[in-house]
């Protein structure tokens, strides 16, 4: 693979979003954006998620969204929400600064989904703003 080609001030802008929206909510595990090709761009992760990881997996599982969106003919798949033993996952896709972006929120079971949610929508407004 080949390096992000986002920049360090892109990296910062969304960073400080990500910190702004989610740096109080309860339940947060980690939350990482990436390119829609995998490499990560900004992350907060106070459980100790693995970024890198995250990213490229996340990246996955949007464009297979995508495709089941298109294939189903509901149109852009907005986001995939993962029900795991222990938490959710919740990939969305947004963008900023020209980018594709994949958002990916890993949360506790205690987490309100509807909140992790909401604050998704308002992250990705923040980003297109």
């Amino acid at each position: 693979m080949s390096p992000s080609p986002i920049s360090n001030d892109v990296r910062q802008q969304v960073l400080r979003v990500i910190d702004e929206t989610f740096a109080t909510t309860k339940g947060i595990r980690a939350v990482v954006a990436a390119t829609a090709d995998g490499f990560d761009v900004a992350c907060i992760a106070p459980g100790g998620a693995n970024a890198t990881r995250v990213a490229a997996t996340a990246s996955s599982i949007a464009a297979i969204g995508q495709a089941v969106g298109r294939e189903t003919g509901l149109g852009a798949n907005r986001s995939v929400t993962l029900d795991c033993a222990d938490g959710y996952v919740v990939v969305a896709s947004t963008q900023h600064a020209g980018f594709d972006l994949v958002i990916s929120v890993v949360t506790t079971r205690d987490a309100l989904l509807g909140q992790i949610n909401y604050l998704i929508t308002q992250m990705s407004q923040k980003l297109l703003g």
